[in-house]
């Protein structure tokens, strides 16, 4: 299996044969020893075994797994990780969030956000508390920022989507420009949105699916 992880004791016989030994396979690429047996580690583990990881560009991709692989995996709180075998992790599908999910914290490494102008981003018909609520993105990312709700272009000109399920309002950053399509797409909460002086396109579909939206 390609994402297997083996874990191996410090100093240990396992430790060499996994790292001097491993035999010739394209398999062993996705090979990773862990010796810290620290909580930290482990919890690292864990949340990294959530995804799948796909050869993208220079680096990887990475997705949720099914739900019915994710083995009893339930955290709310989800730090995407920054690399897979010692590759950057560049490209991330957020529409693969499973509905427990109420935070994810993005790397500085992702360049790109597969999925953000999806429809199916939210799990319309079953409450909030199935719903993403926050985004956090490294302040180190070059491409996105984000004010904890919404994903914005790094010089904060362009939404690209609000994320937060539970808002009813929502006021966009004074410096954008462009409102991407589905920007606001299915935040059936949202009754009140705020634009910047400064937008000058609003793309199709931006506001598709906000039936309380009453104010812009």
């Amino acid at each position: 299996k390609d994402d297997t992880v083996f874990i191996a004791p410090k100093g240990s016989y396992a430790e060499k044969f996994l790292k001097d030994y491993k035999p010739d396979s394209w398999r062993m690429d996705a090979l990773k020893v862990v010796n810290d047996e620290s909580n930290d580690t482990q919890n690292e583990l864990k949340i990294q075994n959530a995804f799948e990881f796909k050869r993208s560009g220079n680096g990887f991709s990475a997705t949720f797994k099914d739900g019915w692989k994710l083995d009893g995996f339930r955290e709310e709180i989800v730090r995407v990780p920054d690399k897979y075998n010692g590759q950057p992790i560049e490209s991330f599908d957020i529409s693969s969030r499973p509905s427990f999910i109420k935070k994810l914290i993005l790397p500085a490494t992702v360049v790109k956000l597969e999925n953000i102008d999806t429809t199916v981003m939210y799990y319309t018909g079953r409450g909030a508390e199935h719903c993403l609520d926050e985004i956090e993105i490294d302040d180190n990312n070059p491409y996105f920022w984000s004010d904890g709700r919404a994903s914005y272009s790094k010089d904060k000109k362009v939404l690209y989507r609000l994320l937060s399920y539970s808002l009813t309002e929502y006021t966009v950053q004074p410096t954008t420009e462009v409102i991407e399509k589905f920007a606001f797409g299915e935040l059936v909460n949202l009754v009140s949105v705020t634009l910047s002086p400064n937008v000058f396109e609003i793309k199709e579909h931006a506001f598709s699916g906000c039936r309380s939206l009453t104010t812009i």
